[in-house]
């Protein structure tokens, strides 16, 4: 487990009681929860479809435990900073338009996944630029899913669908 994952933990725990708010955790309404994930499903092998098709080398094959990091701990720590953190500190914002918050939220979770850039070889850049673009779209959806469900399960869910589709080209195509 990344030291990171304790730092995010410690940062959402520090901003809800900063904002004196409790986690939210929510409830998944079936039908439109549904929808989403599967919508969220056929954009990542769509995404997927196009990496294989680029043949960019992803550095996911590398990672050991990569079904705990992809699958658990990625969709959980990520989403309690990105829809709940950043999402509740966006939310006071007083004069923003709530389309420019969530652009911002996902724009905030897309640029987190740059760092890679720092500490990756170079043959992986192509697939970690790929990266930033479509962790913006998932950090939209993301966020639209935390608007809409009011709280943290649906975008956990939907951000584990979209990593387990990655998941599986990874495992079986060789990603």
């Amino acid at each position: 487990i990344s030291t990171s994952y304790i730092f995010d933990f410690f940062y959402w725990l520090g901003v809800a009681l900063l904002l004196k708010e409790e986690p939210h955790f929510g409830e998944l309404r079936p039908k439109g929860a549904f929808l989403r994930g599967f919508f969220t499903a056929l954009l990542a092998i769509g995404f997927c479809m196009f990496s294989l098709s680029a043949e960019f080398i992803s550095p996911f094959k590398y990672l050991d435990k990569l079904a705990l990091k992809l699958l658990i701990l990625a969709p959980f720590f990520e989403e309690i900073v990105f829809r709940g953190a950043m999402y509740d500190l966006l939310a006071k914002v007083p004069k923003l338009n709530q389309k420019i918050k969530l652009l911002i939220n996902a724009a905030l979770f897309s640029g987190s996944h740059a760092a890679a850039l720092a500490f990756l070889p170079e043959e992986f850049f192509s697939f970690v630029y790929y990266q930033l673009f479509y962790t913006l779209i998932l950090g939209w959806v993301c966020a639209k899913s935390r608007e809409r469900s009011k709280g943290l399960m649906e975008p956990i869910i939907l951000h584990l669908i979209f990593n387990l589709m990655f998941y599986l080209a990874i495992t079986n195509y060789g990603l």
